[in-house]
């Protein structure tokens, strides 16, 4: 639980640097919308369509490396989660993408709170939060391609 905080910790500094963030690369909002429409479409279109997959387990049995490198870089703090942050952080502000990082929270609570060997419920669960990956793309990608 204390990694998915990190990651909703990140999720929020990321929005409040985000204009900063657009000005030095020299994009528009609704360009990075776009852009971030593409980036969280790819694979929740993927997790819609093929369901969960395993994460190895083959790191060191204690230490920071246990959290940050099997869970918290690959799995949580993502290009989905940095592009979706910018883009809504940019457009919406950062209290946005706060109230979002309260509800993924919530949801790796009830995804920590379900056994593994579920795997039903984790395949019903990941299928569910890619379908809300799809629609708020397809949210992002019209709003951006109507403002530009």
């Amino acid at each position: 639980m204390a990694v998915a905080t990190i990651a909703a910790a990140v999720a929020v500094v990321v929005a409040a640097l985000s204009e900063p963030l657009l000005n030095a690369l020299d994009v528009t909002p609704a360009t990075f919308q776009v852009a971030a429409a593409i980036v969280l479409g790819l694979p929740s279109a993927r997790w819609l369509l093929a369901g969960a997959r395993t994460i190895a387990d083959d790191t060191p049995a204690a230490g920071w490396g246990r959290v940050a490198v099997p869970l918290l870089f690959p799995v949580l703090i993502t290009p989905q989660l940095v592009t979706v942050s910018v883009s809504v952080g940019a457009v919406d502000g950062a209290a946005l993408v706060a109230a979002g990082a309260m509800a993924g929270l919530v949801l790796a609570w009830a995804a920590a709170s379900v056994a593994k060997q579920r795997r039903p419920a984790w395949d019903a669960g990941l299928r569910l939060v890619a379908a809300f990956g799809m629609a708020l793309a397809l949210a992002l990608a019209v709003d951006g391609v109507k403002t530009i």
